[in-house]
């Protein structure tokens, strides 16, 4: 991140409140300061990334009703540049493969802490890397 006291902005697709509140604390207490938003379903992801520019979406393998590649798609479709990060139930090579090639940047077991925050820095890293060539194109 640019700076170490920058608020990231974090859409979580899970339909259990209570996980997605242990990952935002996760999260806080690593010193990130978060500002969180859970959605449950596709039709809340369409309208949160239409409403505001996200810094990371985590969305929870199992707890969703619909196909996660679907919502890579949408934010593709809608040239959105965030970062998803796929939160599973155990790990499955298979599926961690299936994922990033769908477009994930990574596929982390639920109660893999440790990997989900240096993960969720990478790619908080990233996207500030590209944000500023942007600026610098433009």
């Amino acid at each position: 991140m640019s700076k170490v006291n920058d608020t990231i902005y974090l859409l979580i697709l899970d339909t259990s409140e209570n996980d997605a509140e242990k990952m935002i604390s996760i999260i806080r207490n690593t010193g990130i300061p978060t500002r969180a938003k859970r959605i449950e379903d596709e039709e809340d992801l369409l309208e949160a990334i239409d409403q505001q520019a996200w810094d990371l979406l985590l969305i929870r393998e199992k707890q969703i009703d619909f196909d996660i590649n679907q919502a890579l798609v949408h934010i593709q479709k809608k040239d959105r540049d965030i970062p998803v990060i796929i939160v599973s139930e155990s790990y499955d090579p298979e599926n961690t493969a299936k994922h990033i090639k769908a477009g994930s940047k990574d596929c982390i077991p639920f109660k893999e802490e440790k990997h989900l925050i240096v993960a969720l820095r990478r790619e908080l890293e990233s996207l500030m890397d590209r944000k500023k060539l942007h600026r610098l194109e433009i």
